[in-house]
């Protein structure tokens, strides 16, 4: 390969850059500042080194048609998350964007969308509510919900995980799982918390902390000494009862919630914590805390879970705590 190192280099007639499909630019090697045209999207691209990603570069049209989008599971239940298809059929709206891989794809749960436009896009965010008590009636706490505005670039991928609605059971249940937004770096942009999961008398141990949280980024407290994650961390466990998983730490507890950057799963094999780190319970082993920012901590026969912490990153911040019935969702809103 020849290279040419200079300060300066003056050119007459312009320069020819590398023109170059979709699917050749993702199999070539890079190096921060290569510049190609993608000759997919019609646009100039530039490799950013800091992100790991490629950017779209230039004031020409927008990678494709976006207003507003709901994302939602498309009715997958339980502790893994939605296939793409799944995905697909659960964004509202006619959207031929979601059918292209380059802007919309599904990896374990995870889902990696593509901005298409630069400006600012408000996103709201709700978390999932744990799981009922069918014998006794309590249903799980419900989701948190928060929105925010954010500058974005085209180009830029972020990574989500809409958590989906905790496990009944006759005695005590699955936490709801979180929902996270986040770029591919894992760094979070907004996250709301799961509900904890329903019990058999619905005892509220620590107040309304069975509800995810909008308000504070740590898990709720669950049982006496079973306190939420901090820090992004997990929730704590009470035996088989799993502690919420949190954005980059486990719960603990037999039945734990995975974190969201070790693959956001629910756990367990009674009442399943729902997908967004949801932690598990059932019979009368203890009701899991719920997913988020944060997870909350399980909690003892009896008792409901605690739910879980949440995170804003953006401006014109808003938020509400135990709002969200049944399963998370994701709203992106384009703002110019």
């Amino acid at each position: 390969m020849s290279q040419v190192n200079a300060d300066r280099i003056n050119v007459g007639m312009g320069v020819k850059v590398p023109s170059l499909t979709q699917s050749q630019i993702n199999s070539r090697s890079t190096q921060p500042g290569d510049i190609v045209y993608n000759s997919t999207e019609e646009s100039m691209q530039i490799y950013n080194g800091l992100e790991g990603q490629w950017e779209f570069i230039g004031e020409g049209a927008a990678l494709y048609e976006f207003t507003s989008a709901k994302f939602t599971p498309g009715g997958k239940t339980g502790s893994q998350g939605p296939s793409l298809a799944q995905v697909r059929s659960g964004i509202s709206g006619n959207a031929d964007w979601k059918n292209d891989t380059n802007f919309l794809n599904v990896n374990s749960g995870i889902i990696e969308w593509t901005v298409p436009a630069d400006g600012n896009y408000t996103i709201q965010v709700k978390g999932a509510q744990g799981g009922r008590s069918n014998c006794y009636g309590p249903a799980g706490g419900k989701g948190a919900e928060l929105s925010g505005s954010f500058p974005l670039t085209a180009g830029q991928k972020l990574k989500m995980a809409i958590g989906q609605r905790g496990g009944d059971n006759c005695y005590d249940c699955g936490a709801g799982g979180g929902t996270f937004v986040c770029d591919v770096a894992n760094q979070p942009l907004i996250i709301a918390a799961g509900g904890g999961a329903g019990s058999a008398s619905g005892y509220p141990y620590g107040g309304n902390g069975y509800h995810g949280r909008h308000d504070i980024q740590n898990g709720s407290l669950g049982y006496s000494s079973r306190p939420g994650g901090s820090n992004g961390g997990g929730g704590n466990g009470y035996g088989n009862a799993g502690g919420g998983g949190g954005l980059t730490g486990n719960g603990s507890g037999s039945w734990y919630g995975f974190s969201f950057t070790n693959g956001a799963q629910g756990r367990g094999n009674q009442a399943a914590g729902g997908f967004g780190g949801g932690g598990g319970g059932g019979g009368t082993n203890g009701a899991g805390g719920g997913g988020g920012y944060s997870g909350g901590g399980a909690t003892q026969w009896s008792f409901w879970g605690a739910g879980g912490g949440s995170y804003n990153g953006g401006n014109n911040a808003n938020g509400q705590t135990g709002v969200q019935s049944n399963d998370g969702e994701i709203t992106i809103t384009f703002q110019g």
